[in-house]
């Protein structure tokens, strides 16, 4: 499975930042087109609904804060929109894109010594950072061969032809996955709406059940209504654009719950995942059945249900080193050597698994490789061009490997002969815990923001067709804000030049709930939650909302 996620960059009638139109560019066709190349391929590929819906926004014309400057001429930009390109422009992996234009490397080199930009440096920034965002398949297609071929120099008239390239990219993304999915190439699989913590929306409590010392914030959040709201909103995206309901759902960060699961099932979903290090804090747990010592090792292999009946969901879990593997291993290795590779350490468990269980144990067990499909392409050559080449024909030309989407193996096993899971212990694939999200000063003062947010949210009571529009208004915006990259990049477990964006927007899905109620927006939400300035002090949050 490739996860494909942005947050909700929206802030008013402008994107914040433009990962969402670089990632789209860069990984969102391409990924879809490296299993077109391969037609034997099988492969889930999860969109999540809020970039579907960003996706179509830019399609729409919406304008990210760099992509607004970029559509004005270069001479006429202001010293602050001149600060914006050279604070933005140069965040590309240098080794593997910057370096691979001479004049690109220039720049850095020239950005590095704190010297002044020329008007004709800042437009051929502008266009090499658009370039360096650019798919290699789509580096083929004209304008950007040419482009890249020239190199420097570049006019007002090769931007606004670049900018206009860059349109019709993202305009090929969901009809392209729309074919294969409806070719049975690739299943889609969604998420909740706006990413939540689905766990940490039923019961911020449940972050004890990993970490039992766990630094809780002042006032627990728990409200069962916001997740089967995320996940109801995310599957009407979902068969808006697909035609069918998901029969699948990778909860936000692989983060799963007893009280979780029962939402996914209650919603008929067929199956979900999460990590091998959640299956393996659960079956220690001792309300879990105590497996025969001899499945310990292998359990990730085999499929659980959860809940019996009609409603008994499949939980599937990643192999947690293949997966990184992929995602943080194999970027420096020969491509063909990096394939050949994850294709031994499969055939070393298929191996295994006959060794322990009979060859009959193959027609139950599977192995679940689930990583980001957009973050590690960058440390590849070419942007993983190589490696996935050879990943796919190498998986597609193994005689004891198929690859299947999810919704295959499970129909493939059958949901009879899968064993059952009584409960789990609540997690997710970072650390088989909630900690990046929960826990620390940061951001448990952010949770408490939220749980204010949310009483005020309840006590509102909506009298006429108008307050209901209020309250619906109000209640996205309190959605969005249960988002979680918003927590990720609070306090110093991640490294981003760009946290005080988040924790503005963060703020801003807070306050714009408050102002929808017309309620007085409290203080505190027009100061930082994190340790550094304000971008705007509030100025732009407000005419945002």
């Amino acid at each position: 499975m490739w996860h494909q996620h942005q947050p909700d960059y929206r802030a008013g009638e402008r994107m914040a930042l433009p990962w969402v139109r670089l990632h789209a560019t860069k990984d969102y066709l391409e990924m879809a087109q490296h299993l077109e190349r391969h037609p034997k391929m099988r492969a889930t590929i999860n969109l999540v609904p809020i970039l579907i819906k960003q996706i179509e926004a830019y399609q729409d014309g919406i304008e990210d804060d760099l992509l607004h400057i970029e559509k004005k001429e270069t001479n006429s930009l202001t010293q602050k929109e001149k600060n914006h390109i050279l604070g933005e422009c140069f965040h590309a992996n240098y080794t593997r894109v910057i370096s691979r234009s001479a004049r690109y490397t220039e720049l850095y080199q020239k950005k590095n010594r704190g010297e002044e930009f020329s008007t004709d440096e800042l437009r051929d920034l502008m266009i090499h950072y658009g370039l360096a965002w650019t798919g290699e398949f789509i580096r083929e297609e004209e304008p950007f061969k040419s482009l890249l071929a020239k190199d420097r120099d570049f006019s007002e008239k090769d931007k606004a032809e670049f900018l206009l390239a860059q349109e019709r990219v993202i305009d090929r993304i969901l009809p392209l996955h729309i074919s294969l999915f409806e070719k049975g190439q690739i299943e889609v699989s969604t998420t909740p709406y706006y990413h939540p913590i689905l766990p940490l929306i039923c019961d911020t409590d449940s972050a004890m059940e990993a970490v039992p010392n766990v630094r809780l914030p002042q006032k627990r959040f728990s409200n069962r209504d916001d997740a089967y709201e995320q996940v109801r909103r995310g599957k009407e995206v979902f068969e808006e654009r697909f035609g069918s309901s998901p029969k699948g759902i990778w909860p936000s960060e692989g983060s799963i719950s007893d009280e979780a699961l029962h939402v996914l099932a209650d919603e008929n979903i067929s199956w979900t995942a999460s990590d091998e290090a959640v299956l393996g804090n659960s079956l220690r747990h001792p309300k879990s059945e105590q497996d025969d010592k001899k499945y310990q090792e292998f359990e990730k292999f085999f499929p659980r249900k959860f809940l019996s009946g009609a409603n008994g969901i499949v939980v599937f879990f990643r192999d947690h080193i293949l997966s990184d593997m992929i995602g943080f291993e194999y970027s420096t290795w020969d491509a063909h050597d990096a394939a050949t590779n994850f294709l031994e350490h499969c055939k070393t468990i298929r191996a295994s698994l006959i060794e322990r269980f009979g060859e009959a144990s193959l027609h139950t067990a599977c192995i679940s490789v689930i990583l980001d499909g957009e973050n590690c392409w960058e440390s590849y050559p070419e942007n993983g061009k190589y490696f996935l080449n050879e990943f796919y024909t190498a998986l597609t030309t193994t005689a004891e490997i198929e690859p299947v989407t999810f919704s295959q193996a499970l129909s493939e096993i059958g949901k009879e002969n899968i064993r059952p899971l009584s409960h789990v212990v609540a997690g997710s694939w970072v650390y088989g815990n909630f900690k990046i999200w929960i826990g620390e000063p940061e951001k448990n003062r952010a949770w408490d923001l939220l749980v204010e947010a949310r009483e005020a949210l309840h006590r509102y009571d909506p009298e006429t067709a108008e307050t209901q529009e209020h309250y619906d208004a109000a209640h996205t915006s309190l959605l969005k804000a249960e988002g979680s990259d918003w927590f990720w990049w609070y306090d110093d477990d991640n490294a981003s030049a760009q946290k005080q964006v988040f924790d503005e927007l963060f703020r801003l899905h807070i306050l714009e709930m408050y102002i929808h109620l017309r309620l007085p927006v409290p203080r505190e939400l027009l100061q930082p939650v994190g340790k550094y300035e304000s971008l705007s002090d509030g100025g732009s949050m407000h005419k945002a909302a």
